[in-house]
């Protein structure tokens, strides 16, 4: 019976050093939902506007792509103040008995020297486009059949 009571003290003793000193006492992660984008661009096909379809589609590529980087780099600063802002969390807590993991990295492919924290993620934020066309021979006013 004594040395089934000394197996259970050093079992005991095992876990509560296990619990206290080798598990993190906090364990943070963080979502940053975004809003989606959702863009309609409108051409004019006219017959009379066809000396401008060139310059016109020159306008929505360019638009769309400087709308698409905007977007991208909007997700990527959103992660990297959310990763800053963990990692001061962190070190907030982090008490001197406190173990640390450590493995908190992501690679950053724009900045190898800033890595992400991979307990953040980024939820929506994408821009979804599309472009419309409206054609027709000349331009004319729409009846209303509405008494007012």
């Amino acid at each position: 019976i004594v040395l089934a009571l000394i197996i259970q003290a050093a079992v005991m003793t095992y876990i509560a050093i296990h619990k206290t000193l080798l598990m993190p006492d906090y364990d943070f992660s963080m979502d940053v939902a975004l809003e989606d984008v959702d863009m309609v661009l409108m051409l004019d096909t006219s017959g009379h506007l066809r000396h401008l379809r060139a310059a016109q589609h020159d306008a929505v590529e360019g638009f769309s792509r400087t709308m698409a980087e905007a977007m991208e780099d909007l997700r990527y600063n959103s992660r990297v103040d959310a990763s800053q802002a963990m990692e001061e969390a962190r070190s907030e807590k982090r008490g001197a008995l406190t173990f640390d993991r450590g493995d908190y990295q992501a690679p950053n492919i724009r900045e190898p020297k800033k890595p992400f924290d991979k307990d953040v993620r980024i939820i929506g934020g994408p821009l979804n486009g599309v472009v419309g066309r409206r054609c027709a021979s000349r331009p004319r006013m729409l009846k209303s059949k509405l008494a007012l």
